[in-house]
C-alpha cells in the first residue's frame, strides 16, 4: 500500500513513474519506485524516454513469459534519453520489462511503444 504507480501531466505530456519507499502521496516518492510492464503477447522489439536523469542509473530487465531473464541493461541517466530495443531477428519473446533505478532524483517513463520494429514508427 502506498508503493504504486502514478501518471503525471507534464509539459502536455501523460509520464508515468513509480513510488518509492516514502510512498504516495510524499512527492518525495515519486520517480523512485519500479515500474514494470507485462505485455498482452510477446513483443520482438520496444521504444520508450526515460525522463528525468541525474547522474544516476536505470536498470531495464526484458523478461520471457515463462520468467527467464533475456537480458538487463544499464544506462546512466544524465538528462531525458530516448531508447531502443530490438530482438536478434525479430524474436518476438519480451513479455515484459522492469525498470528500477539510482537517480537521485527519480525517473519516469513516457512514449513507450512496442510490436514489430517497423510498425512502431
Amino acid at each position: 500500500p502506498g508503493e504504486t504507480l502514478s501518471v503525471v501531466r507534464m509539459l502536455g505530456s501523460n509520464i508515468l513513474n513509480g513510488f518509492g519507499p516514502a510512498g504516495y502521496p510524499n512527492v518525495q516518492a515519486q520517480g523512485e519506485g519500479a515500474i514494470a510492464v507485462l505485455f498482452d503477447t510477446d513483443q520482438p522489439a520496444l521504444a520508450l524516454q526515460i525522463l528525468g536523469g541525474e547522474q544516476g542509473e536505470a536498470r531495464i530487465q526484458f523478461w520471457t513469459r515463462g520468467g527467464a531473464l533475456i537480458h538487463t541493461e544499464i544506462i546512466a541517466t544524465d538528462g531525458p534519453l530516448s531508447l531502443g530495443f530490438q530482438r536478434r531477428d525479430d524474436r518476438p519473446d519480451i513479455a515484459g520489462l522492469l525498470i528500477t533505478n539510482t537517480d537521485p532524483q527519480g525517473l519516469a517513463i513516457d512514449n513507450l511503444r512496442f510490436g514489430p520494429a517497423p510498425e512502431m514508427g
